[in-house]
């Protein structure tokens, strides 16, 4: 087991309501370390993270005091047969939706936290720009090729 930490994008905020918007985790791409996560993967990690933490980190310098999840979604993927598909790691439909000034994929684990007034200030200054989880986990050796094939349906 390995620890891992991942540095999430603030993709869009609500000003009025202190609220910030990631993606946690996307099924469609290898990150920057050359890993991938399949769906089933991400789903099971989004349901525990509920279940058992809701901690969130800052500029990986341990917890943002006061900050607070206020939601958690997995984005849905076209139809039932496309995620029973995507869970079983075969080749599916996935939607492609804007989502701030990027895009969002089916299956992504996206997470929307509710900020103290500090760090609120910190990302209307452009101080903080992104929100950090991290875990443990061990690594199986993967290539590209090792992905399922995956057909996008923009919305």
């Amino acid at each position: 087991q390995r620890e891992s930490k991942k540095t999430i994008e603030i993709a869009k905020a609500h000003d009025s309501k202190r609220i910030v918007y990631g993606v946690v985790l996307d099924p469609s791409i290898i990150d920057a370390h050359g890993d991938y996560l399949a769906p089933a993967v991400i789903e099971e990690t989004a349901h525990d993270f509920l279940a058992s933490s809701r901690v969130v980190g800052v500029e990986h310098n341990g917890k943002a005091e006061g900050a607070k999840v206020v939601e958690s979604w997995l984005h849905p993927y076209p139809s039932k047969e496309d995620y029973e598909l995507a869970i079983r790691g075969e080749p599916h439909n996935s939607r492609r939706t804007q989502f701030g000034d990027d895009h969002i994929t089916s299956g992504s684990w996206v997470m929307a936290v509710k900020l103290p007034e500090e760090q609120w200030e910190k990302v209307k200054s452009g101080g903080l720009n992104a929100f950090s989880i991290g875990g443990f986990g061990s690594r199986e050796p993967m290539d590209a090729d090792d992905m399922p094939e995956i057909t996008y349906v923009n919305f």
